[in-house]
């Protein structure tokens, strides 16, 4: 997901396997930062902070639920949402795609050890109806203002 917050751009990305995306992450933010600073004639860095990789397992110890619930809840933290409206309506995030169907959503996304660390037992329709509860839920507490979502 990539969040503006002042003037500084974030990228957060959740992914398992092995270390081979450093490299071309490194890549990816330094030729961004150069054509942008080309572009706008500007000089310095354009992303908060150096690329850093951080290992989170599925160890079942709340850390991927964390991680998780910190990276779907920063549009809000960053106000990028607006008080009224639900997480999915933010259009940068792969959070949408976790309430979607299996066939519907993609390949590399694996949300069983997302919705297990919170404690729904299988990937249905009614549990991703509870997994959008909790994370509007969770939104409501960052935001102080909490939405009610009626069940369709």
């Amino acid at each position: 997901m990539i969040t503006r917050s002042g003037g500084s751009i974030a990228i957060d990305l959740i992914r398992s396997g092995g270390n081979d995306h450093v490299d071309g992450m490194k890549w990816l933010l330094g030729v961004y930062t150069k054509r942008f600073n080309i572009r706008h004639k500007l000089c310095g860095h354009v992303f908060a902070g150096r690329y850093k990789a951080l290992i989170v397992d599925g160890s079942g110890n709340g850390y991927l639920r964390t991680v998780c619930d910190y990276v779907h809840l920063n549009p809000v933290r960053a106000g990028l949402i607006e008080p009224e409206a639900t997480l999915e309506s933010f259009p940068w995030s792969s959070y949408v795609e976790y309430l979607k169907a299996p066939e519907q959503r993609p390949l590399w996304l694996r949300v069983d050890r997302l919705l297990g660390e919170k404690g729904i037992l299988r990937d249905s329709e009614a549990g991703r109806k509870e997994f959008g509860a909790q994370m509007e839920r969770r939104r409501g507490e960052e935001s102080g203002t909490e939405l009610c979502i009626l069940p369709s």
